[in-house]
Formats: structure tokens, sequence, C-alpha cells
């Protein structure tokens, strides 16, 4: 298990405990089952499975607005929106990169949305956690 976390803010960062240990479960669960090697859309539908069988609430696809100074100035299309609070985006790569951690800040720093993570079903399962409380924006 390669688990990474970045702290971007000092308060609650367990406010979703008992939903990320199921998408984290279910994260594992669809890796384990199926392994690397597929398409992101591959493991964006097993996992959509494997959540609605953990009875986790989620959209897939979901367009959140970005804003500037109250105004909204386009907007992003996030993997899931888990519990109507947790930004999570799927990747099939090597490794997380530095990209994929700049994608998810973005995202985070454009919304009202503080949790996110990346979980990446590339050679060896791993998930990055950012917390950014919107205090911080």
């Amino acid at each position: 298990m390669c688990a990474d976390t970045v702290t971007l803010r000092d308060e609650g960062p367990f406010r979703y405990a008992d939903v990320t240990r199921k998408l984290l479960n279910a994260f594992y669960d669809v890796y384990h089952e199926l392994g690397s090697g597929f398409l992101e859309a591959v493991y964006a539908n097993a996992l959509g499975i494997a959540l609605t069988q953990a009875e986790v609430p989620f959209r897939r696809e979901v367009l959140v607005p970005v804003s500037f100074r109250g105004q909204i100035v386009g907007t992003y299309r996030v993997d899931f929106l888990v519990a109507e609070g947790i930004v999570v985006e799927l990747k099939a790569a090597t490794a997380i990169d530095r990209v994929h951690v700049a994608q998810l800040i973005n995202y985070l720093r454009g919304s009202t949305l503080e949790l996110g993570y990346i979980l990446n079903f590339g050679p060896r399962p791993s998930f990055k956690r950012l917390i950014m409380s919107n205090a911080r924006k």
C-alpha cells in the first residue's frame, strides 16, 4: 500500500473518515480484482460498481464550477464526486505525477470543495489525499 497525504489545511482532516475508508476499500478491491493495465474508463466503471455495493453516494463526470472573486469563470469535470464533498480523480499511470497533483490542487482551489483523492491504478496501487480549506483559498 502506497499512500501519500498532502495536508493543505489544519482543521478537520477526518471529516469524511467513514466515507473515505469505504472509498479506499473499494479502490483496493477493484485493483486486486482487475490488476493494472486497463484504461481509466474500465477502472471508473468498476469503481462505480464497488461504491454502489458499499452504499457510498457518488456521481460520475460531474461538472464543478470554478470561481474567481465570487464569479463563475468556468467549469471542470471531475471523475467522481463522492458524498457531495470529495473530488476523486482516477489515473492509470506508472506513478502519481506532479501534474496529477497540480490538477487536483486546481480543482480544489477553484471550487468550494475541500477534499480530494487521486487514485492510481498503475503497476502498484497508490493514492494521494489533498485537503484545502475554503478559508485558505
